[in-house]
């Protein structure tokens, strides 16, 4: 993972196309305006010297406030209850380690078939109307056993609908053909009677239980793994996170899916304010406005994350162009921006030329991860309560970046 990446994933390291669903949130955006930023106030002396900033053709000033999502409720609905899905770390602290493909909002069956558990399961979802879902997948690294928890939280239309179908989806089904798995069997998970739930190894010797239980209009799906063939373990995992799970739901207000059209886009207004990705850009379901614990499920290292977003007071994360995050003050923003810059997951990352006219800004450039030949490149800075991340190939285009992004949250 780059430094451009430091503490969350940007779509283009995830490759995953099939995920590509259009978010309105990114629809109609403004034409590019070119300018300086007003008079600031209450910014110190010489975080930017806007006549030398160069924003390129990027646009410079808010984009016309987001109206309702539209088509793209059902993906902003998925993205609230984020806020309400127990990541992995809370069960166990060494389950850092980002598992891609699977940390995201769930909008329809398709992809949870051919991206979650399967056909079979897939179908069985369908036929009990699912309609959205979040899941967080995290591991462990060496040293020590390796172990792996997936945490999804699918909502269905009634609690009748949950409970029929996280029987069904608890049954045992076909195990894939290459891969060496061992047919599944059910199994009981320990102190939750209410939960249905199968066990196998898979070719490498790890033990696996995969679990439905139902909850109100909810099934959560909580796979654990453990390395050795150790089910106990794996069970172990499977119940802690049941513990939380429930409770944690519980809190969470879930709007009428014939509502999820007049959600609003923009939450805060952050999102006008965030550089609006290219109409050109893949647009995907990373993109939009999360909540502070939301953004935890991106973070790559969510426990040190979990501390300092309480720390600095972070407000929301919003993922466009660039990434943005509010906190509750500017003293909030400069300690948050300190926590990202003391984090370097890559060890090839080194210091890369600033942007011009904003000496406050530190950039790195890292080594590629699709091409090991060519660099990337990424900047971080604070502005008033603000905290900005861009990235980009080029080191030119992540400069123009930065200094689009800076005169926009400074634009009268």
């Amino acid at each position: 993972m780059t430094r451009a990446t430091a503490r969350l994933r940007p779509v283009g390291a995830m490759g995953l196309a099939v995920l590509t669903a259009a978010v309105t949130v990114l629809a109609g955006c403004s034409s590019t305006v070119t300018g300086t930023a007003a008079p600031e106030s209450g910014f110190k002396p010489g975080d930017a010297v806007p006549a030398l900033l160069k924003p390129g053709n990027y646009p410079t000033k808010p984009h016309a406030p987001y109206d309702k999502a539209g088509e793209a409720g059902l993906i902003v609905e998925g993205q609230r209850m984020a806020d309400f899905v127990v990541g992995p770390w809370e069960v166990d602290p060494a389950l850092i380690h980002t598992e891609q493909g699977t940390t995201l909002v769930w909008k329809d069956t398709t992809a949870l078939a051919n991206n979650l558990f399967g056909t079979v399961r897939g179908d069985i979802a369908a036929a009990h109307n699912f309609i959205v879902g979040f899941s967080s997948r995290r591991s462990s690294n060496p040293p020590g056993q390796i172990k792996t928890v997936l945490n999804a939280v699918l909502r269905f239309p009634t609690p009748a609908d949950a409970t029929a179908a996280a029987a069904e989806l608890g049954a045992p089904t076909p195990p894939p053909t290459g891969i060496g798995q061992t047919p599944e069997v059910p199994f009981p998970v320990p102190d939750h009677p209410e939960t249905t739930a199968v066990t196998y190894s898979t070719g490498d010797g790890t033990a696996s239980v995969d679990s439905f239980t139902p909850h109100g209009p909810y099934v959560f799906y909580v796979a654990g793994r453990a390395q050795g063939g150790d089910v106990t373990t794996a069970a172990s995992l499977v119940t802690k996170l049941l513990d939380l799970q429930g409770p944690r739901i519980d809190g969470f207000t879930p709007t009428p899916p014939e509502k999820f059209g007049d959600l609003p886009l923009d939450p805060g207004g952050l999102a006008a304010r965030t550089l609006p990705p290219a109409k050109t850009d893949r647009q995907t379901v990373y993109q939009g406005v999360w909540g502070p614990y939301a953004s935890l499920h991106y973070s790559t290292n969510p426990v040190e994350s979990a501390a300092l977003n309480a720390s600095a007071g972070v407000v929301r994360w919003v993922y466009l162009k660039s990434m943005v995050w509010e906190a509750k003050d500017a003293d909030g923003a400069q300690k948050f921006l300190q926590g990202l810059l003391k984090e370097d997951p890559d060890d090839s990352s080194k210091p890369a030329g600033g942007v011009p006219g904003l000496p406050s800004a530190k950039c790195f450039s890292s080594v590629r991860e699709d091409d090991p030949t060519q660099p990337s490149y990424a900047c971080y800075y604070a502005v008033d309560r603000f905290v900005v991340n861009v990235a980009s190939r080029q080191n030119v285009d992540v400069q123009q970046q930065a200094a689009a992004q800076y005169l926009i949250l400074t634009a009268k």
